[in-house]
């Protein structure tokens, strides 16, 4: 690629966040560069590249890397939030600044993104059923709910006996290509039944003659030439064993999508003059609250591990505990040796087989707080410092999810619940948002409404690094919402 080539856009990062914003800008007419670190085809690696200091020990986390991103790991599940999310004062007002109690967008911006992308995906879901507190679709999905397996049938009506409105989770997945793996999320999807983005963006190939697509290619500095981004500096390995080459690129507008960590990292290592003082600040994951149900009677395969089932009765808390929890789902248990562990010591493998026949895992995504303690940290030398601990309230909500989550899992068809909370889980940081959070001013915030960089014209940001807090489900979809937002919004069209 000549040096001197110059783009109307360069995004940085093929994420979630990153193809979806290339795709809405093809679909503008725009001329794109789309460039990441990782290589095609495209096999996301889960962990990151080389090891990470987290809370001063050095870790592996696993996260999704590469074109695609975190969406070719994740489970499938494309979930709104609630439209209160919004509005996180309701809920937090005495932990959180006044300038904190909304966000500087509201859900009705972002509904025909999610209509959008959930008729991109062809989310299978149930538009009729009712899902307590969180958002619905208001006209049918293009593909109707995945029809229950046995054991889950069963676990809904068992849940509704309680009282509870147990729904079906909306997926991004097409049975008639499923292979039923174990092991389905956290790794790539080998049939594509789970669509990456990237794989999204390779359906729209009659618009690639306006894009450009560089890999092995990490950023090194952001050139700042007074309010603007001049040029970038990357390094170029054409495969991965090749020496690297210095380039420099040029575009009219700048935009990052390299995730939470990867886009505040970026910011730091530029030592960009006005930059605000909160880049790189709450850094934020969601604290887990799981639940190890042991079946009375073996599941008849290991396939029947599917997600499919939801449950948001407790998005906001219960009678006897008002505070907001978040919405609990089923996850599978793909990888005993290393997950399961997470409750103990590890499982000897003659005893993993048997249990893959006898346990089902729920999950509660529990909104974790902003913090500003909680930070990344960009050392020229020593690479990528991560900090990261949960605030008291975030703890003490987590431990009484678990009561919460035992009681309710409690039922004919288990002999046992077994619960635990990831509080000290760096092993997979799932979630992650908040360190270059949009604002109302610059004296709170990273980018404005729009992703844009305060006090520069031509330096944006999509990923979830932007979201000011952290949702009570999943943020993928919320994510990739607003990416397709603000990519119309510099582009100047509409949905």
């Amino acid at each position: 690629m000549a040096v001197d080539q110059h783009f109307d856009f360069i995004v940085v990062g093929a994420g979630a966040a990153g193809c979806l914003t290339t795709l809405r800008l093809l679909q503008a007419g725009k001329r794109v560069l789309l460039l990441d670190q990782g290589y095609l085809p495209a096999h996301s690696s889960i962990t990151q590249p080389e090891p990470i200091r987290i809370n001063q020990a050095m870790t592996q986390p696993k996260v999704g890397q590469g074109f695609g991103g975190s969406s070719n790991l994740y489970g499938g599940v494309l979930l709104r939030p609630s439209p209160q999310d919004f509005s996180p004062g309701r809920y937090y007002r005495p932990y959180l600044t006044k300038e904190l109690w909304d966000w500087p967008i509201s859900y009705e911006e972002l509904q025909p993104y999610y209509d959008w992308l959930e008729d991109l995906f062809t989310v299978s879901g149930c538009q009729k059923q009712r899902i307590p507190f969180l958002a619905k679709r208001e006209k049918p999905y293009r593909r109707p709910a995945m029809d229950l397996i046995d054991i889950n049938r069963s676990l809904i009506h068992e849940l509704q006996k309680q009282g509870l409105k147990p729904f079906r989770l909306p997926m991004a997945l097409q049975l008639s290509s499923c292979l039923h793996c174990t092991q389905c999320a956290g790794t790539s999807c080998p049939t594509q039944a789970r669509p990456s983005a990237f794989t999204i963006l390779q359906r729209y190939r009659s618009s690639w003659h306006q894009l450009s697509i560089l890999q092995g290619s990490r950023v090194k500095k952001l050139i700042q030439a007074g309010s603007a981004i001049a040029s970038i500096l990357i390094e170029h390995r054409s495969s991965p064993q090749a020496r690297a080459i210095p380039l420099r690129l040029r575009a009219n507008c700048v935009i990052l999508a390299a995730g939470a960590t990867g886009s505040a990292a970026i910011l730091q290592q530029s030592d960009l003059r006005g930059l605000s003082l909160h880049a790189g600040r709450n850094f934020m994951f969601h604290l887990g609250a799981l639940a190890a149900i042991l079946l009375k009677r073996p599941l008849p395969s290991y396939d029947a591990r599917i997600k499919q089932i939801g449950l948001s009765d407790y998005y906001f808390g219960t009678k006897d505990f008002p505070h907001k929890l978040g919405y609990i789902q089923s996850i599978g248990l793909p990888d005993l040796s290393d997950r399961f562990g997470s409750f103990g010591k590890p499982i000897a493998k003659g005893l993993q087989g048997v249990l893959r026949r006898r346990v089902l895992v729920y999950a509660m995504s529990i909104e974790d707080l902003p913090n500003p303690s909680n930070r990344i940290l960009f050392h020229p030398r020593t690479g990528l410092h991560l900090e990261h601990r949960f605030h008291p309230y975030d703890l003490f909500r987590g431990h009484n999810a678990l009561k919460i989550m035992r009681k309710t899992f409690s039922s004919p068809l288990s002999f046992k619940s077994i619960n635990y909370l990831a509080n000290f889980e760096h092993r997979y940081l799932a979630h992650q948002v908040g360190t270059c959070r949009m604002s109302f001013s610059k004296a709170t915030g990273v980018v404005d409404r729009y992703g844009r960089v305060y006090d520069f014209d031509n330096l944006y940001i999509v990923d979830g690094s932007t979201l000011p807090t952290s949702l009570g489900v999943g943020p993928a979809l919320t994510i990739m919402a607003n990416a397709c937002r603000i990519a119309d919004h510099i582009s100047g069209q509409n949905i």
